[in-house]
């Protein structure tokens, strides 16, 4: 887990992937994980 962090830190850090696909990529994710909490505290 803490290389995940230092190269996602390098890439941001350094610019070797464009910016938009980073937002596109973080929004993508947060979405679907915020539903699923949403349903797991309805659930539970």
């Amino acid at each position: 887990m803490p290389l995940m962090i230092i190269f996602g830190i390098l890439i941001r850090r350094f610019h070797f992937i464009l910016e938009e696909f980073v937002i596109v990529f973080y929004t993508g994710l947060a979405f679907p994980l915020f539903f699923i909490g949403i349903l797991f505290g309805v659930n539970y």
